[in-house]
């Protein structure tokens, strides 16, 4: 077996996504929201005051797992509706309604249409089992660079 070099695995590791902090992101914009954010960036999930009223916020998230939605796309459709559930149940928020975002390649394509069935299979059965309505959503479908996606 090839001997591992451990310290260009750790590089190409520290380099990837999953450890790299967002916060160059989040200081590109106004993170108080005109004095009405309670939660600074970095939270689990974004929970704006409702103007007018004292005790009342909207809490959101938006999450996914794209590598546990290409391992399996039900289990990454759940996933994800459960992740965002957590983030706001994190915050106090009582989830009330879910909006789907779906981003998939040439739906033409066998293997990308079943992706697509069964992340949306995993979503909806992750939602009726929270009891997390799917109240919007959208759907982009050809999201393809090079016919890969």
């Amino acid at each position: 077996a090839p001997k591992a070099d451990v310290a260009d695995a750790l590089l190409k590791m520290l380099g990837g996504p999953d450890l790299s902090s967002r916060r160059w992101v989040w200081e590109q914009y106004d993170t108080l929201i005109q004095g009405n954010s309670l939660q600074l960036p970095g939270g689990d999930a974004g929970v704006v005051r409702v103007e007018g009223h004292p005790t009342k916020a909207l809490a959101f998230s938006s999450d996914v797992t794209p590598r546990y939605c290409e391992a399996d796309p039900y289990e990454g459709g759940k996933q994800a509706v459960a992740e965002c559930w957590r983030n706001l149940t994190a915050t106090g928020a009582l989830p009330l309604a879910a909006t789907d975002n779906l981003n998939f390649g040439n739906p033409e394509r066998p293997e990308i249409m079943g992706q697509f069935v069964g992340a949306v299979k995993g979503i909806g059965d992750a939602c009726r089992a929270l009891a997390f309505p799917i109240v919007s959503g959208n759907v982009s479908l050809y999201n393809e660079t090079n016919g890969r996606g």
